[in-house]
């Protein structure tokens, strides 16, 4: 089974959802602060550098 690498726009909106998601769970009490900080950081960990090291999207007016 061959896994395809999600395009660079799909990682950094996964990684911005998946850290607002996480916010909205302790906040509503779903999990409580060491489990937020868990999640958040195995999630930075699998998709934070998908959001720094990826090119910003080029305009096309350019």
């Amino acid at each position: 089974m061959k896994f395809k690498m999600p395009s660079a726009k799909t990682r950094r909106y996964l990684y911005r959802v998946g850290n607002a998601a996480v916010a909205v769970a302790v906040g509503y009490g779903l999990l409580n602060g060491e489990e937020g900080a868990l999640w958040g950081l195995l999630l930075n960990a699998l998709l934070g550098l998908a959001d720094a090291n990826t090119p910003a999207e080029s305009s096309e007016s350019e």
